[in-house]
């Protein structure tokens, strides 16, 4: 037969086969103390859907008991069980929920399952083409003096959105499953919480008071598993780590900062990878000194945001160069390549260099201030709300009387993927002479505002995107007597609204065909159209088409290399051969996209210092076609 001709033809071992297939056995197989949701009960469908522990695996009924509520002990089919470590189950089961409570399936699912015959898998397939359903829950936060322990998420009930406990201090109150066998316990602040796919997270280091009283910072790490509202120990860090942020890339998760609780000579970063068994936490490259990185720095990189952006990790932190100008004070985004660890942290530079003749050519905008932001990533871009100001004075136990920045959202992009090989011939002006310096191409990005949320601060918020929206919860105005905000805003445009990622791959590729010469002494032809493409003043000077919206871009004026500026005609013969690129400015910038509040998503407490983090919405047992409330489409 032909599968029979395929493995004659195979080199692989029968021991290996063997190992393959025993593990896939073991994957599938479930054991005592292993999680699983109930789906698929004809009766008693009121527990589909629910969480629960497996009690004894004899037999060809399964004994679990549920998680929550009445924590009763139910005889279930092992068809009817999906194992939560298992991935593929994870994800057969979000589809599940989609097929089940999707507004458009539900009145199509009588057509769907005539003219699929009664076939359920057919059915899941269809509900694969829709986005998993989502929803907001927090983490602890702070707020007046006082912690905020309790997680909880938005709900559906009744056609309208509701926030629900998941986790309290409170006696009888909902519990997270295993939260007493987590070292420290979950009920944490200023820690990072990392989503690690299908609804698990990473959760690690931070305290459970304000930093000033506390007696003690967390080393200790969890996994969140929000389907099965459950949480499991992970390896703890080296050292404790209180302001740490963190990002997943490639099964591996990365924590950052939070060093100034540390001892001396620990590392700036950690990683932990997720599929090695019995591994730990291994440190990773320190970031520059002007970071706040590195053995001598004082322990200053703490509260920033740490991101993965297009396969890159990224760190927004404070500029720390001793000595350093007014001008040069901020923040600036250092990236670390996964795919080219060798090249360790590399300042980003930006397609914005400041006016100022002493100033870095690196700096993020100064509306970002320079600590305690909110971040989220949303494709390939990453969205950062303001934070403190570059000279706010240090935060002992009292919100200082400060002039806080308003609160703005800002994006930033890169220009080209992680595996670019290439260099950017960057300028860099001195008064009235410049500078020119090779940079890695996958170090060049850009930065674009999404517009104010409100006029007062909203530092320590959080950023997060729900069913295609992206939102920002929490905060507090330190300039205004330390208001906290328990309000939730949404930004009013989409991801398309978002500046899109240039063709420049392609277009990079069509200069470098045509060969045509680069001015004298400029970097080669790929990498000079690269030079082009990042610069927003060349850009800015292109005449608009019709569509008032868009803009057809002729890189054209403003741009130098060496002596020789774009108007000479060599360099518009270039600059001819470029083909003409659409691009579309963010909308929340004066123009139809701005941030509106939501009411219905006003926080249970006003606070800040927590994590606004998405998790799977699953049924309430509320009316299925209630829970079109949470849709993205509706207001």
């Amino acid at each position: 037969t032909p599968s029979c001709a395929a493995f004659a033809g195979s080199t692989t071992t029968p021991a290996a086969m063997t190992e393959s297939l025993l593990s896939r056995f073991d994957s599938l197989a479930l054991t005592e103390n292993d999680l699983v949701v109930i789906v698929g009960l004809e009766f008693s469908r009121q527990h589909n859907f629910e969480p629960a522990r497996v009690l004894d695996s004899s037999g060809e009924r399964l004994k679990v008991q549920l998680l929550h509520g009445s924590r009763k002990g139910l005889s279930i089919r092992r068809g009817n069980l999906l194992k939560m470590s298992r991935a593929q189950d994870r994800t057969a089961l979000l589809t599940r929920i989609v097929w089940e409570r999707q507004l458009e399936l539900r009145v199509a699912r009588a057509f769907l399952v005539e003219k699929f015959h009664g076939e359920e898998g057919l059915a899941l397939e269809v509900a694969k083409h829709f986005s998993p359903r989502e929803t907001l829950a927090l983490t602890s936060g702070y707020s007046l003096g006082r912690m905020v322990p309790d997680w909880s998420a938005v709900g559906i009930e009744r056609g309208g959105l509701v926030w629900r406990p998941l986790h309290g201090r409170a006696p009888g109150g909902p519990r997270v499953h295993g939260a007493d066998r987590v070292a420290d316990g979950i009920v944490r602040i200023d820690c990072a919480v990392v989503s690690v796919g299908a609804g698990r997270f990473v959760v690690a280091g931070g305290c459970d008071d304000h930093p000033g009283r506390t007696s003690r910072f967390f080393a200790s790490a969890f996994e969140y598993d929000a389907i099965a509202r459950a949480a499991a120990p992970l390896p703890a860090m080296p050292t404790a780590r209180h302001g740490c942020g963190g990002a997943h890339i490639d099964g591996k998760v990365y924590i950052v900062g939070g060093t100034y609780v540390q001892p001396d000579g620990a590392a700036d970063a950690v990683v932990l990878d997720l599929g090695a068994r019995g591994g730990g936490w291994q440190p990773l490259e320190d970031l520059p000194p002007r970071a706040g990185g590195g053995p001598s720095s004082g322990g200053q990189l703490a509260f920033a945001p740490v991101a993965a952006v297009w396969g890159r990790l990224v760190v927004l932190a404070r500029n720390t160069t001793p000595g350093a100008h007014e001008s040069e004070e901020g923040a600036v985004l250092w990236a670390y390549n996964t795919l080219r660890p060798e090249c360790g942290w590399r300042a980003v530079k930006t397609s914005r260099t400041p006016p100022s003749s002493r100033a870095t050519s690196d700096l993020c905008p100064a509306e970002l201030g320079v600590s305690a932001h909110g971040a989220v990533e949303w494709g390939q871009h990453l969205l950062v709300s303001s934070g403190r100001p570059a000279r706010a004075p240090g935060y002992a136990g009292v919100a200082p009387r400060i002039a806080a920045l308003p609160c703005r959202v800002s994006c930033f992009r890169f220009l080209l993927p992680p595996d670019e090989p290439g260099k950017w011939a960057f300028q860099q002006q001195h008064g009235e002479g410049f500078s020119i310096t090779n940079v890695p191409l996958w170090t060049v990005g850009e930065w674009s505002s999404l517009g104010e949320v409100s006029s007062a601060g909203r530092v320590g918020a959080d950023l997060s995107v729900v069913q295609g929206r992206l939102y920002i919860s929490g905060g507090v105005d330190e300039g205004r007597g330390g208001r906290f905000d328990g309000s939730t805003a949404r930004w009013e445009g989409r991801y398309e609204d978002l500046p899109p990622p240039l063709d420049t791959r392609g277009l990079l590729a069509r200069v470098a065909r045509e060969g045509d010469a680069a001015p004298p002494g400029a970097a080669p032809p790929v990498e000079y159209a690269a030079k082009l493409l990042a610069d927003p003043d060349a850009r800015r000077s292109a005449a608009a088409a019709s569509d008032s919206t868009e803009q057809r871009v002729r890189y054209e004026s403003s741009l130098h290399v060496r002596s020789l500026a774009l108007d000479e005609p060599h360099v518009q013969r270039l600059l001819s051969r470029l083909p003409a690129c659409t691009l579309t400015a963010a909308k929340g910038e004066g123009g139809r996209s701005g941030w509106r509040t939501v009411d219905s998503l006003a926080l249970p407490t006003a606070m800040h210092a927590h994590s606004a983090i998405t998790v799977p919405l699953l049924p309430s047992g509320g009316s299925p076609a209630a829970e079109g409330a949470w849709s993205p489409s509706r207001r």
